[in-house]
């Protein structure tokens, strides 16, 4: 699982059309404490292009269907990310995307 983000960076860094999102592809697991991946990054340490898309793709995630799984609310999937703030997300971008996605 942790490989997909190589891969699509891999994948993108080839393409000029995505190119210019090859590291967000890369960088999109970092997690706020330090225990995301592919380098571990933690913190401010960790760009805020990363930290933001993070948190999108996360919430694309939870509320796009799976093949394993079906789709969740919006509602649902910002509770969801308030947990994790703190762990996974930067807490000051999370109360940020929250408030926009609920207005």
């Amino acid at each position: 699982m942790k490989e997909h983000a190589r891969i699509g960076h891999k994948i993108a860094s080839r393409s000029k059309e995505l190119f210019y999102i090859s590291n967000l592809i890369l960088h999109h697991n970092e997690f706020w404490d330090g225990n995301g991946y592919p380098d571990g990054g933690k913190g401010e340490g960790i760009p805020l292009e990363y930290r933001i898309s993070s948190i999108m793709d996360a919430y694309d995630a939870a509320t796009s269907n799976r093949p394993y799984r079906n789709k969740i609310s919006g509602k649902r999937s910002n509770r969801r990310i308030k947990k994790n703030s703190r762990a996974q997300f930067e807490p000051r971008l999370i109360d940020k995307f929250v408030k926009l996605v609920e207005e």
